[in-house]
């Protein structure tokens, strides 16, 4: 099946934005709330 690189390309970013996501939350998780959300959680 051929799909249009565009999809190709944003299926990628979707990926690589969740990894990253998750990474960032594990190594720096209290830092990253109380600068971007305040602390609240």
């Amino acid at each position: 099946m051929h799909y249009p690189p565009k999809v190709q390309l944003s299926k990628l970013v979707n990926s690589l934005k969740g990894v990253s996501s998750r990474y960032l939350r594990q190594e720096y998780d209290a830092h990253v709330r109380r600068y971007l959300w305040g602390g609240h959680f």
